[in-house]
């Protein structure tokens, strides 16, 4: 931290000086010295010593990785803008914390102020925050007391801010000191420096969601890009459900635990490393809670969560964000649903065989069904023996299952077909489409 107090007293900002000022000084009259400047971890130098592997003699000269800063001179290499505080913002990121140490000097010539007060605010898009001194929160020193009532020529006050960024968009940062000179007359109005400093917060990644229902159960599949010019190492990923939410998320594709790790190849190889405009997909099963393997996502719209991620920079800077919410979106194809268990899909020809046909309601109320395979629309594979099962009342979104022997005819590729559902209250038929292909040799 003494570090950082030196730095910033030394070196005004070049790329973000104030934007304006309140004109309540003269051109000659003297007013304290204010500092401003982004704290935040650098950026990893690196040097590339391997050539690709490009068929090209121009591409064969190019280093692997180019190099992040001028590297001619190898000796001063790991020591070049590595070590060094950073001199300007940089590039802010959604999900980041802003972290920001503010200096007031009393530069004025021979001349003592008093009760000088700071004020740190945030613009943001939407709203405006006021900062409060993190130092002590940080393991540093316990902040001063303002208004400090006299500060001494070349004294200081010193603050540290942070605010964690949810919003894309242009911020800004403004500082306020208010102040009295000495020989200010007592109950005259202080005098006031406001200072401004705008940056953009832009996204890290683009995120895309998508959600498909597969056998009744919801699978959503999430794609990062990395939007960025570094590299970002992923260290956490999810879907992050509220807390009246009845479903649960599981990854299709199980991560591997760093803390399982037991070398550092497999330590690396359990984190994801994203280059610039690299992409990453994420694959998950949802499913209700306690729920059994028959259970199947209800008709309607449903709010599955939002995907959250977290994130560092190759020298820690982290950050985390979350993308809109996962809506999940049932709309039933029909009132009926026939699908087939145990159907072979090679089969001799005249040797007989047994398949299970699985009957679901997929409507709000009950419905007395009667399954049919009408010989006259099938072709190679028949239904043999009684050729319809009345399956009685099936309630909403339940399913029921009956048996039905066939036997195929005719050789080559068929399908099997038609098949009907019949309500026996309403007389209502549901014809249904190929319930599966099958080869007969």
């Amino acid at each position: 931290f003494k570090m950082a107090s030196y730095v910033a007293e030394s070196a005004a900002f070049k790329s973000q000086s104030p934007i304006k000022s309140n004109d309540l000084f003269s051109k000659d009259e003297e007013q304290p010295t204010l500092r401003v400047m982004r704290l935040f971890k650098p950026t990893l130098a690196t040097h590339g010593i391997f050539p690709t592997f490009d068929h090209s003699l121009k591409s064969a000269e190019q280093p692997f990785s180019k190099p992040t800063q001028n590297t001619s001179n190898l000796d001063n290499f790991p020591f070049e803008s590595c070590l060094k505080l950073p001199e300007n913002f940089g590039n802010i990121y959604l999900g980041e914390t802003f972290t920001a140490y503010v200096s007031v000097i009393n530069s004025l010539a021979q001349q003592h102020i008093l009760d000088v007060d700071v004020s740190v605010k945030l613009q943001c898009p939407t709203k405006r925050e006021d900062l409060s001194d993190k130092r002590e929160s940080r393991g540093g020193e316990v902040p001063s007391v303002l208004p400090a009532p006299l500060m001494l020529t070349g004294h200081r006050l010193n603050m540290i801010v942070e605010y964690p960024l949810d919003e894309v968009g242009q911020h800004t940062l403004i500082v306020a000191i208010l102040y009295r000179d000495a020989n200010m007359p007592v109950g005259h109005e202080p005098k006031v420096l406001r200072k401004f400093y705008r940056f953009q917060v832009m996204d890290p990644f683009d995120i895309s969601t998508n959600c498909v229902v597969l056998n009744g159960k919801p699978l959503v599949q999430v794609n990062v890009i990395n939007a960025t010019k570094m590299d970002i190492t992923l260290a956490k990923h999810g879907i992050l459900m509220s807390e009246e939410s009845a479903f649960i998320s599981k990854p299709i594709v199980k991560s591997k635990n760093i803390n399982s790790a037991s070398s550092p190849l497999e330590m690396f190889d359990s984190n994801i490393m994203l280059g610039s405009e690299e992409a990453h997909c994420f694959s998950f099963r949802v499913t209700k809670k306690n729920s059994t393997e028959n259970w199947r996502i209800p008709f309607g719209s449903h709010n599955l969560g939002r995907f959250c991620l977290t994130w560092r920079s190759s020298m820690g800077e982290s950050g985390s964000m979350k993308s809109g919410p996962i809506m999940c979106d049932v709309v039933p194809k029909g009132a009926v649903e026939v699908k087939m268990e145990g159907l072979d899909k090679v089969m001799s020809l005249n040797t007989p065989c047994t398949a299970t046909a699985v009957v679901t309601n997929l409507t709000d109320r009950p419905m007395d069904l009667q399954i049919q395979f009408r010989k006259d629309l099938m072709f190679g594979l028949y239904a043999c023996g009684n050729n319809f099962r009345n399956l009685g009342e099936i309630p909403p979104l339940h399913e029921k299952k009956c048996a039905f022997n066939f036997i195929p005819l005719n050789g080559g590729l068929h399908s099997l077909k038609g098949c009907f559902v019949m309500d026996a209250k309403t007389s209502q038929e549901y014809p249904q489409e190929s319930l599966g292909d099958v080869f007969i040799e």
